[in-house]
């Protein structure tokens, strides 16, 4: 299985109050989304990190990363640039990338598709995709005025109750509606 998220933000003691995060304190917060990624992912599903893991140094981090299961790939965002791609292997993320990163898979038609997997929202034609983090719980029409809301979907811990979504989720509630809509079936 697949599965997306962004923005944990471990040990980032102001995102509480900034994004009304339902959580007393870091370690609170910490423990909660470790619990949750492990109650979701099994050590064979693949993990797609959609930017701003963590606040701590090297070493806290990585104990952090060494605790979550499954198979990590980082899409880096605006606070994880501090480190390089290597740094971030280190860290314990199989697979990491600065720029954002093409996802294809095959609809429940046999159609091939892609979506565009990055940490910012990104400026994409209307028939595009894009599965981002960054925003939080804002408004991508508050955020990025001049953007199409009907073809991004933010996968911010805010926005998924604080564990990874599945891909297979994605593309029955957002992803089959989309190209129905836009292939006018």
């Amino acid at each position: 299985m697949i599965y997306l998220i962004s923005d944990t933000h471990f040990y980032h003691k102001s995102i509480i109050p900034y994004c009304k995060r339902p959580f007393s304190s870091i370690d609170e917060m910490n423990e909660e989304m470790i619990k949750n990624w492990n109650k979701t992912i099994q050590d064979k599903d693949i993990v797609y990190f959609l930017g701003d893991f963590s606040f701590a140094p090297t070493e806290m981090t990585r104990d952090i990363c060494n605790r979550l299961n499954g198979y990590k790939i980082m899409i880096r965002g605006n606070h994880d640039r501090d480190r390089g791609e290597m740094s971030w292997r280190n860290i314990g993320f199989q697979e990491v990338f600065s720029t954002p990163q093409i996802l294809y898979y095959v609809d429940k038609n046999s159609n091939l598709r892609h979506v565009t997997l990055s940490h910012e929202p990104q400026y994409i034609s209307d028939n595009e995709f894009n599965i981002h983090g960054h925003i939080h719980d804002s408004l991508l029409s508050s955020e990025y005025p001049d953007m199409n809301p009907n073809n991004h979907l933010c996968v911010c811990v805010e926005r998924i109750n604080y564990k990874p979504i599945s891909f297979e989720d994605i593309q029955r509630d957002y992803l089959e509606k989309f190209f129905i809509e836009k292939e006018g079936r």
